[in-house]
C-alpha cells in the first residue's frame, strides 16, 4: 500500500497548522516590507509594522486587495504592477486571468513558486483523489495562458503518470486518443466532460471503451451543482472530483479528497478567511466571501485578496484523515443575478436543468425585457435529435417553472430550443446573456 498523503504536512493538527501559518505570515510580511513596492506603500500608509504581527488575527491590519486595485496597478506599472518582488530575470512562468469580468491580469512565478506552491498543491489534490503513477492522464484543455491546465500537467508528471496532452485537437480526435491510449484520468472543465460524452454519442464512440476511473474538474463550480456531478458520474461510470482556485493565490486554493465532502485548503501555503459584508469572519457553515493570502510565494505574493466567491467552510476533521479547512464554493457574487428582487446564481439554474434527464447538458440564461418587464429566460434543449412536439415542450416548460418556483419563488420564462442549437463550450462556460442594458 502506498503512502496516505503526498506530503506529511497534510497530516498536521489544527494547532500545528496555525503555528506554521503564523510563522510564515510573519516572514511574508517582513519579506513584502523589504521587496514589494506595492506593500511598502500600503504598510507606510497604514503604519503597519512587521514586528506587530503576533497572531493570525493581526492579518486584519492589512487592507483588502481586489481585482480592480490589482488591474489598476498593472495598467499603471505594466506588466506585473507594483507587486513584483524579484528581478524579472527570476520569473520563469507567466499566466494571465481569463478576463471574463475585467481586463486580464498578469501573473508571474519564480521556479520555486511554481513547483513549491502551484504544482505542489495540485499534486496533493491529484494524489488525494487517487491518481497514482500507473494512471494515464489526459489534459483536455487548449494549452494556453490558463494556469490550471499547466499545473495539472506538471502535477500528474510529478506523481509519475503518463501525461497525454489534448491541446490542438478536435473533440473527436481527443476521444479517439483517449480510447487508443486507454486513459484513466481526465482533467477538464465539467462542461467539457459533458461535451466529450455528447460528441462520443454523436460519433458512435462507446465511452465504455475508455477505461476512465477519475474525472478531475476545474474552472467551474461543481460542488454547488450536485446534480451535475451525479450526471457526469453516470455518463462516464467514473468518480468526479472538484477543485477551486483563482490566479492571485498563485496556487490552487482547494481540492476534494475521495470523501467528496469539501475542498481541502493547503493551509501551509494559503491563509483563507470567510468574511461577511462587514469584513468579519463568519462561523463554520455560514456563507461569506472568500479572502486569500499566500504566505509562501516570493515572486508576486499578495495578502487578503477578495475573490468575490461565496463559500462556506468547516474546520472539522475529514474522514480522509486531513485536518485542514474545507470549503464549499456556492457561486461568484459577480455572477449573481438580481431579477424581480430575487438573487439567482447560475449554478441554481444548472442544478435544476441537470435534474431533467430529457434535457441535454446545455442551457443559457438570458435577461431581457418582455412586455415592459425584465424577465429571467431559461433556454434549454432536449436530448432527442428531432424537435419536441408542442405537448412535450409544454411539459418541459412546466417542469422547470415548477422547480424554479419551489426553489426560488420565481417564475421564469422557459424556451425549449431546437436540439443542438445552444452554444457548446470547451473551457469556462459563459451561460448568462444580459440584454437589459440594451433596453434601458
Amino acid at each position: 500500500m502506498g503512502k496516505q498523503f503526498w506530503n506529511d504536512v497534510e497530516a498536521l493538527s489544527r494547532e500545528e497548522i496555525r503555528a506554521l501559518q503564523l510563522n510564515r505570515l510573519r516572514e511574508q510580511v517582513q519579506y513584502l516590507s523589504e521587496n514589494s513596492p506595492f506593500y511598502q506603500s500600503i504598510f507606510q500608509k497604514y503604519k503597519i509594522m512587521p514586528e506587530a504581527f503576533r497572531s493570525l488575527a493581526d492579518l486584519k491590519r492589512v487592507p483588502f486587495l481586489d481585482k480592480h486595485i490589482a488591474g489598476e496597478s498593472q495598467e499603471h506599472c505594466p506588466p506585473f504592477g507594483e507587486f513584483l518582488c524579484v528581478p524579472e530575470r527570476d520569473i520563469v512562468k507567466y499566466f494571465r486571468t481569463s478576463g471574463t469580468t475585467l481586463r486580464p491580469r498578469n501573473m508571474a512565478y519564480t521556479w520555486d513558486d511554481w513547483m513549491n506552491c502551484s504544482v505542489e498543491v495540485m499534486t496533493r489534490m491529484k494524489y488525494a483523489i487517487g491518481v497514482r503513477a500507473e494512471d494515464r492522464a489526459f489534459i483536455a484543455f487548449p494549452y494556453s495562458t490558463f494556469v490550471s491546465l499547466w499545473n495539472a500537467h506538471y502535477a500528474c508528471e510529478k506523481i509519475g503518470c503518463m501525461v497525454i496532452p489534448g491541446g490542438g485537437l478536435s473533440t473527436r480526435e481527443r476521444l479517439h486518443l483517449m480510447r487508443d491510449m486507454k486513459v484513466t484520468v481526465l482533467c477538464s472543465t465539467p462542461t467539457y466532460a459533458y461535451r466529450l460524452a455528447s460528441v462520443a454519442e454523436e460519433e458512435g464512440i462507446d465511452i465504455r471503451s475508455i477505461p476512465l476511473r477519475i474525472i478531475h474538474t476545474g474552472g467551474e463550480p461543481m460542488a454547488a451543482v450536485p446534480g451535475s456531478r451525479r450526471r457526469l458520474e453516470e455518463l462516464w461510470q467514473a468518480k468526479v472530483y472538484d477543485d477551486y482556485g483563482h490566479s492571485e493565490a498563485l496556487a490552487p486554493v482547494g481540492g476534494e479528497c475521495v470523501a467528496q465532502d469539501g475542498l481541502h485548503v493547503a493551509e501551509d501555503i494559503l491563509i483563507t478567511e470567510v468574511l461577511n459584508e462587514g469584513g468579519e469572519q463568519v462561523a463554520p457553515g455560514e456563507t461569506g466571501e472568500l479572502v486569500t493570502s499566500n504566505i509562501l510565494a516570493r515572486g508576486m505574493p499578495v495578502l487578503r485578496f477578495r475573490t468575490s466567491d461565496l463559500v462556506t467552510y468547516t474546520d472539522e476533521p475529514c474522514s480522509c484523515g486531513r485536518n485542514t479547512t474545507r470549503l464549499k464554493v456556492l457561486g461568484r457574487s459577480d455572477d449573481m443575478i438580481i431579477i424581480k428582487g430575487t438573487n439567482v446564481f447560475p449554478s441554481t439554474v444548472e442544478e435544476i436543468v441537470k435534474r431533467c434527464p430529457e434535457l441535454s447538458n446545455e442551457f443559457m440564461i438570458v435577461l431581457d425585457e418582455i412586455d415592459g418587464v425584465y424577465e429571467l429566460i431559461i433556454q434549454v434543449e432536449p436530448c432527442v435529435k428531432e424537435r419536441c412536439t408542442l405537448d412535450q415542450e409544454e411539459a418541459i416548460r412546466g417542469k422547470i417553472v415548477e422547480m424554479m418556483r419551489d426553489t426560488l419563488r420565481l417564475r421564469p420564462v422557459v424556451q425549449v430550443m431546437a436540439p443542438g442549437s445552444l452554444p457548446r463550450f470547451e473551457t469556462k462556460a459563459k451561460r448568462v446573456v444580459d440584454k437589459r442594458a440594451k433596453t434601458r
